[in-house]
């Protein structure tokens, strides 16, 4: 498999939030896959960033032309240390899984509410994409 790893490097120029965004793309499929994010804060330089979090810079975006437009440059990078790279992806997962327990409680919660207020079973499963037997059984606490 074909694969390269490439730095997205987004500065307060750019109207955006300053980060980092590392992806790996597969050059056979074409697909690309999120693998980390690193804020950038003031006057922080983006390498140096890349290199505490366990990447390499292949190439220096101010030496080649990897401007994409203003505030928003593309540099190739590899993993430098694979430990440090997977202990930061792992917290994000699990910042995430938390987040989704959240959304999903929430979610719940304000369906078995509308229930219990009367509102319509079917108009409640049309809002949340599924059906209306999901929605007695999120009434009733069952699965």
């Amino acid at each position: 498999m074909s694969t390269m790893f490439a730095a997205r490097i987004i500065t307060a120029e750019a109207d955006m939030a300053p980060e980092v965004v590392v992806t790996l793309r597969d050059n056979e499929s074409g697909d690309e896959h999120l693998i980390a994010t690193y804020p950038i804060s003031d006057g922080e330089d983006a390498a140096g960033l890349l290199w505490e979090h366990g990447w390499r810079t292949l190439d220096d975006p101010s030496q080649v032309g990897t401007s994409v437009d203003v505030g928003y440059d593309i540099t190739m990078v590899e993993p430098a240390d694979y430990e440090q790279i997977v202990q930061h992806v792992t917290l994000a997962r699990e910042q995430a899984r938390i987040e989704h327990e959240r959304q999903d409680t929430a979610w719940r919660a304000i369906i078995r509410h509308a229930m219990h207020d009367n509102a319509s079973a079917t108009a409640l499963a049309r809002a949340a994409r599924i059906s209306r037997e999901r929605i007695y059984q999120i009434r009733d606490g069952r699965r």
